[in-house]
């Protein structure tokens, strides 16, 4: 079963990311978290901070936790 999860990250976690990597290169350092954990990126809302998952529920529950991880 496939479902759709909308995570949230903070704009001070982006700007910390941004003091160690620039915007492309953390755009692909989350979409290759989430095709490690069997997901895809329907849809990333830079503005509102948000991106779109896609995949089985383990997978989009273990992806969230990892983009977390990746932005804090």
């Amino acid at each position: 079963m496939l479902r759709k999860a909308d995570i949230g990250f903070s704009c001070e976690a982006v700007q910390r990311g941004a003091d160690i990597m620039d915007d492309t290169m953390f755009l692909n350092v989350l979409k290759a978290t989430v095709e490690n954990h069997g997901c895809t990126i329907i849809d990333i809302d830079l503005e509102n901070h948000i991106v779109n998952l896609d995949g089985p529920d383990d997978a989009v529950a273990d992806c969230a936790r990892a983009i977390s991880d990746l932005v804090s």
